[in-house]
């Protein structure tokens, strides 16, 4: 038995982004890391987060002319 305590990992969730980073990464001109980073708030930065948006704008029009 161990004699240390050893904390448990935590669980991440896992989130279906549906393409938004590397579109948003595309039209920033950054790298999809950087995207995530913004998404899940570790980095703040306005350009790539206008472009997250306009990626998101972007999908969902595409998913409604496809439907």
């Amino acid at each position: 038995m161990a004699t240390k305590y050893r904390k448990p990992a935590r669980k991440r969730q896992r989130t279906n982004h549906n393409g938004v980073p590397q579109l948003a990464a595309q039209i920033a001109g950054v790298s999809v890391y950087t995207v995530y980073a913004v998404i899940y708030g570790r980095v703040k930065s306005a350009h790539v987060s206008r472009a997250i948006e306009d990626a998101r704008r972007q999908l969902q029009k595409a998913r409604k002319r496809a439907a």
